[in-house]
């Protein structure tokens, strides 16, 4: 939209033919972090939405939802779906970077679901 080249190293894909109603590039799966609520990682990895805060903390406990049964995300599931724990650990050791930015970093701990 900008004219702009996307960098080389991006790792993302544009969702730009979304917006403008083309054909959209499927995901395997979205990855976000950000500083609020302590240090935070979330996925949504087909209908399953997996959060956890208080990264900063050292927290590693993923809370689990199913997005096509509850849309509110009223009922984490993650203690039912140990192999939906698994994947999400693997894509979030995978996908997250280390920051430049002090207040963004924090150290994965791997899953501690207990």
């Amino acid at each position: 939209m900008s004219g702009t080249t996307a960098p080389e190293d991006s790792e993302g894909i544009s969702f730009l033919p979304e917006l403008l109603g083309k054909y959209q590039e499927d995901h395997n799966f979205l990855y976000w972090e950000f500083p609020e609520y302590g240090g935070q990682q979330a996925i949504i990895y087909g209908h399953f939405k997996a959060i956890r805060k208080d990264l900063h903390k050292g927290n590693a406990r993923w809370e689990v939802f199913d997005l096509a049964a509850d849309p509110e995300e009223s009922t984490n599931i993650a203690e039912l779906h140990p192999d939906i724990i698994r994947r999400i650990d693997s894509i979030a050791t995978s996908a997250h970077k280390r920051s430049d930015n002090p207040s963004w970093q924090f150290e994965l701990l791997g899953d501690r679901q207990e």
